[in-house]
């Protein structure tokens, strides 16, 4: 299992780096896979404000909420990374009520109909918000995933990234669909 997660990492590095073509022919990557190497690789792409975490050497901690299988696969592969030399926490809600203490927050398609909720909730903490239901970023989450022509496709809520003062690498930006708050 530890392989194909392995697998699975260096296909979401080769997406994000426009190999996208050669990821887009096998079928047989499972989607919750696929979606937790993203989140983990994002991790290169964003720069958090000071006072983010709690000392230089605290670990990134990563909620998973309404998701098992994206929670199992990125354990696993969390706990063979380490991101500039801060490793990384891995924690399961049910409902997203505890991730107001991450770093990232994903909010899996099961939370779809509390996602604004559970978006208000963290207010206007400096949390990566990562979601795969349709109206994610419409609802204040700043990424979206999606699967698109049997690619990994992403939508960025540039506002809602500005509100948690997150900072989005253009690399990333260069990738994804992007697009501000309506009001914005």
């Amino acid at each position: 299992m530890a392989g194909r997660i392995h697998r699975v990492y260096l296909s979401a590095l080769l997406i994000t780096t426009q190999w996208t073509p050669a990821f887009a022919q096998s079928e047989s990557r499972d989607i919750d896979e696929v979606k937790a190497a993203f989140v983990l690789k994002f991790v290169r792409f964003v720069e958090w404000p000071e006072g983010a975490f709690e000392t230089p050497d605290s670990p990134l901690r990563i909620g998973i909420a309404g998701n098992r299988k994206v929670y199992d696969a990125l354990s696993e592969l969390a706990a063979a990374e380490a991101d500039h030399g801060r490793k990384f926490e891995v924690i399961y809600s049910e409902d997203g009520r505890e991730l107001g203490t991450c770093q990232i927050a994903y909010f899996g398609r099961e939370l779809a109909g509390t996602v604004t909720a559970a978006l208000g909730r963290l207010g206007e903490a400096s949390v990566l918000t990562i979601g795969d239901s349709d109206e994610f970023t419409s609802s204040g989450g700043v990424i979206r995933l999606y699967e698109k022509s049997r690619k990994m496709s992403m939508e960025i809520n540039v506002s809602a990234a500005e509100r948690a003062e997150l900072k989005i690498s253009s690399k990333l930006l260069e990738l994804a669909t992007v697009v501000r708050d309506k009001n914005a």
